[in-house]
C-alpha cells in the first residue's frame, strides 16, 4: 500500500492456530471483535476473539454454543448478528389413494418420534410393515415399523459419516 507517498509493509498476523474448522470472520461493529464459526469445542458454536492494534488480545471465547449457521456473514449496523440458516425436514407418510381419481387424501405421518428427521420409505411387499432411514442422535438408522401395532424396531445404526442413504 501507498500512504502519503511512502511505502507501508502490511504483515499478516494469525489470530490464534487450532486444527479445528473455522469459517466466516467478521469484525464487531466496534471493531474490538473478530467473530467466527469454528467446531473448536467439538460442537458448532460462534467464537470471537479480542483485537488491539491488530494483534490478538487473549484467546477465542466462545459465545454462542450450538450455534450452526450455514453462513455467518457478520453484523448489521446496529450491532444485530445477521447469518443464514438452512434446515431440512423430511418426514414418511401414507396417504388414502383413488386410482379412478388419481387423487391422494388424508396424509398420515407414520411416526411421532423424531419428527422431520425420517426419510426414504420401503413398504413391505404385504403391506405390513414400512422400513425408512431416520437421521437423528450420532449418525443415521433404519428403522422397521409395523404399520397396525405401531411398534418400531432399530435394525441397524451407522456411525458418522457412514450411514444409509437410500433404501430399494
Amino acid at each position: 500500500s501507498r500512504v502519503a507517498g511512502r511505502n507501508v509493509r502490511r504483515a499478516s498476523v494469525p489470530l490464534f492456530e487450532s486444527p479445528h474448522q473455522f469459517r466466516d470472520p467478521a469484525w464487531s461493529p466496534d471493531g474490538r471483535h473478530v467473530f467466527f464459526t469454528s467446531n473448536r469445542s467439538g460442537a458448532p458454536g460462534l467464537w470471537s476473539i479480542a483485537v488491539v492494534d491488530g494483534k490478538p488480545a487473549g484467546e477465542p471465547v466462545l459465545r454462542e454454543p450450538g450455534f450452526n449457521a450455514l453462513r455467518f456473514p457478520g453484523f448489521t449496523r446496529d450491532g444485530t448478528i445477521f447469518y443464514a440458516r438452512e434446515e431440512f425436514q423430511s418426514d414418511v407418510h401414507l396417504v388414502d389413494f383413488d386410482p379412478a381419481a388419481l387423487r391422494a387424501t388424508n396424509p398420515t405421518r407414520i411416526t411421532e418420534f423424531f419428527v422431520g428427521r425420517n426419510s426414504y420409505p420401503v413398504l413391505s411387499p404385504g403391506g405390513r410393515h414400512v422400513a425408512f432411514v431416520r437421521r437423528a442422535g450420532a449418525g443415521p438408522s433404519v428403522v422397521l415399523r409395523t404399520l397396525d401395532s405401531k411398534e418400531e424396531r432399530t435394525l441397524v445404526n451407522f456411525q458418522r459419516p457412514y450411514g444409509a442413504n437410500v433404501l430399494h
